[in-house]
């Protein structure tokens, strides 16, 4: 597979309407780079649109989903990996991989973000908040993407297929609650 560079990336814009909501100066060598559109509380589950320039707080310790400003029609011949910008790691978000974008997928994507800084952070509506790079398949895929993401609009919050199973007494659903309860096999996901 090859990565798509700028101009490559500019021609899947103008020739293939790759994004809706897209500013072509956000396209940097080899990435582009997606902006704040809405978010998700995961504790609450609700969504809030994020107008231009709407500034919003994430506390310490907390977890959000952000929904892009842009919509993505990933063509047949193209798969994408989301990156979280670095700064952000470097100020305490959890910098991890934010996911693969199938060929065939089309809708909002959604970032996961988990503030493990000791100190709130103000993010901003349009703010660049994560980089997608693309990479061509070597042939059209056979199998596009028709899962239960597909047409998203703003952020998607977990789309659970069948309820998750709690064996035994758990209490506390904290992360080291939920950790004790691995290990000692009282949750699982099977």
């Amino acid at each position: 597979m090859t990565v798509a560079n700028h101009q490559g990336i500019v021609k899947l814009i103008e020739d293939n309407s790759l994004f809706e909501e897209c500013d072509i100066s956000n396209v940097g060598p080899a990435s582009y780079e997606l902006r704040i559109g809405s978010a998700l509380s995961v504790s609450d589950g609700n969504e809030v649109a994020i107008e231009m320039g709407e500034e919003f707080v994430i506390r310490p310790n907390s977890h959000i989903l952000l929904g892009t400003m842009e919509r993505i029609r990933m063509p047949n011949f193209l798969v994408g990996t989301m990156f979280l910008k670095s700064r952000f790691g470097r100020g305490g978000f959890l910098p991890w991989g934010q996911g693969l974008v199938d060929p065939g997928y089309e809708g909002n994507l959604t970032i996961s973000l988990l503030n493990l800084s000791q100190h709130p952070r103000i993010f901003k509506g349009g703010e660049k908040i994560c980089h997608v790079m693309f990479q061509y398949l070597e042939n059209d895929t056979e199998k596009p993407y028709d899962g239960i993401y597909k047409g998203s609009d703003g952020a998607s919050g977990p789309k659970e297929s069948k309820p998750m199973r709690v064996f035994g007494d758990l209490v506390n659903a904290t992360a080291s609650g939920i950790a004790s309860g691995i290990a000692q096999g009282a949750i699982t996901n099977s």
